[in-house]
């Protein structure tokens, strides 16, 4: 789900303060390392279209990246490891460990290929062979594979990508033996290999795949395994010949700039990392996601066990989806309960029931019926979403204009046969409203009364002839759902027979508006919220945590409902998070590393060191 909904996200973080930022604040500037400075040229240019923050990048000294980076010369810095230090060594020299630190975001990785002509039997190398051949230390293929023939060296230029990260992960303090033939490219180095029976060259990934050519597995050390280098060997760091092209955000980073870097980790970021000649962050969390999928089908992962409303169970299953594909494997076991009651007795009673997700506040009849347990619980209350407002209307004869929340149960209530109570008329009500399949009826239900309680209706198939029926009725009333009732009473202004009382307190009643339901104004809505039991595990509130932050917001869309609005994170340093491959385990085990997207430094140490 993490594709279209980054962009979408990165679009929503930059709405609201975009004119701001244009009219106070210079340009965003990405400036650092040379080998970022192509793919980020064409990530700002997608940006700025997308945007319209005007985004340059520029200034390629990566050594002095992380002091100008302090100095607030520029929004993001263009990082690659560099050959005296590591990044942690660097950054330190400016962000001392008790101080805030900047934030990074791994953009992709660069691999370096190994090939030899298709005739040698030389099938994988170490790195120390590979210093001795280049160096001249081994000159003849016998000293490698056992097969005769004078070793011709190939590489690409001088000043190439591909040939600083073999210098400085390979070759170390060794240089490249004299008569190395340096050829412009990827297809000059793979064309001159297939011709040379003897020839070995190294060159940068291309996205065209290599023909004709033997690739050869690399392990760092003697005692190392050996691996090729496909997508999924470098993805989950086996293949060793790869370096890291990061971005890094100062501690009091401007919104725009966190919203640039979470652009080029995106969908759009990655697609334009791999025609960079990257491996791209984006697709090695998507693979890392389709791996933790594969063991939550497989019945691996952490069970999260809750109770909840039949729409809640299911939102629940999907938010847990998204949880394993961002984070880590887990099973879902939402047992959907037919009514409130029901859901709120399970989890007060039932020992293992971690989470409790109901369609609005607990009601006064689950408070009556299981008050004691629930006081006793303590559960943390959270409202995740909100969702369909439930009209009601009367005929536009009606005198009506609002009614408070008790007055709508009564009306709708068995006890009651005439308005008198409400109007003073001792006429007898009719009632309306939608069938109870309906989505908006089970809000009805669950907001006023039970349909045990409520008095017989007529019901409707669909709002529309709801609305019709009561505008033949002057002492009709009805439930329907809102947004219809909106839609179809603003096309015919005046002219409907219909109209929609405003709910609630007296003084502060609010008619079912879209943004009344969503700010929670109006009271018959639908109000998806979590209760979260003091018995949950951790990884129980982890995924709390998880929806909470609006990661997976989207989920609450496609149900039909919107997302509450988010508290502000409390600021505080968090800790570096290592992303690792999946591992299968025993089942109520966490058998998925966690994938990172943005992690504070220090990084982990490179494994390649470049020349600055």
């Amino acid at each position: 789900m993490r594709s279209g909904v980054r962009t979408l996200g990165v679009l929503l973080l930059v709405h609201g303060i975009l004119a701001a930022e244009q009219r106070r604040e210079p340009p965003l500037l990405i400036a650092g390392s040379w080998s970022g400075h192509f793919s980020q040229q064409q990530v700002a240019i997608a940006f700025e279209k997308i945007t319209g923050v005007p985004t340059g990048v520029g200034g390629r000294d990566n050594r002095r990246g992380f002091r100008s980076l302090a100095e607030g010369k520029m929004n993001v810095l263009i990082y690659s490891p560099q050959p005296s230090k590591t990044a942690a060594e660097a950054m330190a020299e400016h962000f001392p460990k008790e101080k805030p630190q900047p934030t990074k975001y791994t953009f992709g990785q660069f691999a370096v290929y190994v090939v030899v002509n298709k005739a040698n039997t030389t099938a994988a190398l170490t790195y120390k062979k590979l210093r001795d051949i280049y160096s001249g230390k081994i000159k003849d293929w016998k000293d490698v594979s056992g097969q005769a023939g004078r070793i011709i060296l190939i590489g690409e230029l001088a000043r190439s990508k591909s040939r600083e990260m073999f210098r400085n992960e390979v070759l170390g303090d060794s240089s490249f033996a004299l008569g190395e033939a340096r050829l412009r490219d990827y297809n000059a180095v793979v064309t001159r290999v297939k011709k040379e029976r003897h020839a070995i060259g190294y060159c940068l990934y291309r996205q065209v795949p290599i023909q004709g050519v033997r690739i050869v597995a690399i392990a760092k050390s003697e005692k190392g395994s050996f691996h090729l280098p496909t997508e999924e060997n470098i993805f989950e760091g086996k293949y060793p010949l790869v370096e890291d092209l990061t971005l890094y955000l100062p501690p009091k980073a401007r919104p725009v700039a966190k919203a640039y870097c979470e652009f080029a980790i995106g969908p759009e970021g990655g697609k334009i990392a791999k025609k960079c000649n990257l491996y791209s962050e984006y697709e090695r969390q998507q693979h890392f996601a389709r791996k933790r999928l594969a063991l939550m089908k497989a019945g691996k992962g952490v069970a999260i066990r809750g109770v909840g409303s039949m729409g809640g169970s299911a939102v629940m299953r999907d938010l847990a989806v998204e949880y394993v594909k961002a984070e880590k494997v887990v099973q879902m076991a939402c047992r959907p309960a037919a009514t409130e009651l029901t859901a709120v007795g399970y989890f007060v009673n039932a020992k293992d029931r971690e989470l409790l997700v109901l369609d609005g506040p607990i009601s006064e009849q689950a408070k009556k019926l299981h008050g004691k347990k629930w006081d006793f619980l303590e559960p943390e209350t959270h409202v995740l979403a909100s969702g369909r407002g439930i009209a009601i209307c009367v005929n536009s004869m009606n005198k009506l204009r609002s009614l408070t929340l008790e007055q709508v149960r009564h009306l709708f209530s068995k006890k009651t046969t005439t308005w008198r109570d409400v109007t003073g008329a001792e006429v007898k009500i009719k009632r309306y409203g939608l069938v109870g399949t309906d989505p908006a009826a089970r809000v009805f239900y669950n907001r006023i009364n039970p349909p045990a309680a409520c008095a017989r209706a007529e019901t409707r198939q669909g709002t529309q002839g709801v609305l019709a029926a009561l505008s033949r009725d002057p002492h009709g009333i009805a439930f329907v759902d809102a947004a219809a009732a909106n839609d179809l009473l603003a096309a015919a202004p005046g002219k409907s027979g219909i109209k929609v009382l405003s709910i609630g307190a007296k003084g502060k009643a609010a008619a079912p508006t879209a943004a009344n339901v969503k700010a929670g104004k109006y009271p018959i809505a639908q109000r998806l919220t979590l209760h979260v039991s003091p018995r949950a595990s951790q990884t129980t509130r982890d995924f709390v945590t998880f929806i909470l932050s609006g990661a997976a917001d989207e989920v609450f869309t496609k149900h039909g409902l919107t997302p509450a609005p988010r508290p502000k994170p409390t600021p505080q340093k968090p800790a570096t998070k290592s992303p690792a491959p999946p591992v299968a385990g025993k089942k109520g085990a966490n058998t998925a590393g966690r994938a990172s997207r943005a992690t504070p430094a220090n990084p982990r140490k490179p494994t390649a060191k470049n020349k600055p």
